[in-house]
């Protein structure tokens, strides 16, 4: 059954009000642009509202705890292999390219490229898991240069920096001489702040595809309401880290630097099942976030 505006019956209905739960299309809600994001607020009671993309299922009917684990299989796609044998054979020329010492930097910049290639794509599993989709997205074709290898790549590096920024900004204090070594423990507590900080980060960004959606004013309070499905997420993040240096260390150690470039390759197929949990997180938890996506 489609569910129409409550103003204009002959058109689906693209937003829920949160508080008055009325429906309505996209020309009846009202539009508040601020700092970091744009609001849709209720043209009847002016309450925040949310898209309807979401099959009528309501967060409060989705079993976070049970899909979480299902995640771990979920980038287990031919598509998704054939990419990472691909990055094995290209890491594989750029290590060789590093070990001449010639062609150090070309190597180091093909690697962030890479680096930053498969955070696009991950911050776009967290973004289409969230909006209710359970198949893994198309690969960035390039097409767009901008876009994809671009403002996008700027955008996961930003989401994950701006977390450990005011311990970057204590570190360079140090290494300058701005500041005494006496306050290097803040460096480690904000370090530890970030890392919980991090992953509400990289799901802000994806979902509201700008930079600004990382801030404090935006995480923080998606953290509060969430507190036990994020602590959740965060133990299972934790455990997927640690599964991720094991297995890395015990192939590197059989194999050699082959093993190495496979524990890569390994580190990236993990970095999907990271992207895919933060995904289930918001579609369990959209209605109480609130964000516009």
């Amino acid at each position: 059954m489609v569910t129409t505006c409550n103003n204009h019956p002959a058109l689906s209905a693209a937003w829920t009000c949160n508080d008055c739960f009325a429906d309505f299309c996209d020309s009846c809600v009202v539009k508040k642009d601020m700092t970091y994001a744009t609001f849709e607020l209720c043209p009847t009671c002016g309450g925040a509202c949310h898209p309807r993309r979401y099959g009528g299922m309501a967060a409060r009917d989705f079993d976070f705890v049970g899909s979480v684990p299902k995640a771990l299989t979920y980038p287990a796609t031919p598509s998704i292999f054939m990419v990472l044998g691909i990055m094995v054979f290209v890491l594989f020329f750029v290590y060789l390219m590093a070990a001449t010492f010639i062609f150090v930097v070309f190597g180091l910049l093909v690697k962030l490229v890479i680096y930053g290639y498969f955070g696009v794509y991950a911050m776009s599993i967290a973004r289409t898991t969230g909006l209710g989709e359970d198949e893994p997205p198309d690969w960035p074709d390039g097409s767009d240069l901008r876009a994809d290898l671009g403002s996008a790549i700027l955008r996961f590096f930003g989401a994950m920096l701006v977390p450990y920024f005011p311990a970057i900004l204590l570190f360079l204090g140090i290494l300058f001489g701005y500041l005494s070594t006496s306050v290097t423990p803040f460096i480690f507590i904000f370090a530890i702040i970030g890392s919980l900080y991090a992953p509400m980060s990289l799901l802000a960004v994806s979902m509201g595809q700008t930079i600004g959606a990382a801030s404090p004013h935006v995480c923080f309070p998606a953290i509060r309401v969430c507190l036990k499905d994020y602590a959740l997420a965060i133990v299972f993040l934790l455990g997927v880290v640690l599964l991720n240096w094991l297995v890395s260390v015990t192939i590197t150690l059989q194999i050699g630097f082959i093993g190495l470039l496979i524990a890569e390759s390994i580190g990236f197929y993990f970095m999907m099942v990271q992207a895919r949990v933060m995904g289930l997180l918001y579609r369990a938890h959209h209605e109480e976030f609130n964000w516009v996506v």
